[in-house]
């Protein structure tokens, strides 16, 4: 099977896939939902999308990047299909 995730070796892709999403369960524990140690100097209702925006990475996109990730490591072929969304998550996560 061909080592190659498009650009980059699959090993390389299913890591920082793994990395991604051991570093948005670490932002949401340290934020506004968890420890709340990361302050953000927003309005309620602004801290309450932060909430949201971590529930959601929690529920949904570190398992797809955990799960993906492994897949991708794997050499998996549809390990592409859980991780094509989760550089467009996760550049909306950090413009936000």
């Amino acid at each position: 099977m061909d080592d190659e995730l498009g650009l980059f070796p699959r090993s390389a892709v299913g890591i920082a896939a793994l990395i991604c999403g051991i570093l948005l369960v670490v932002m949401a524990v340290l934020g506004p939902l968890g420890l709340d140690l990361i302050e953000h100097r927003v309005s309620q209702s602004a801290k309450w999308q932060l909430e949201g925006q971590d529930i959601a990475d929690l529920l949904f996109l570190a398992p797809l990047l955990f799960i993906g990730g492994l897949m991708a490591i794997l050499n998996r072929p549809n390990a592409k299909y859980l991780l094509i969304l989760a550089p467009l998550t996760l550049m909306y996560t950090g413009l936000s």
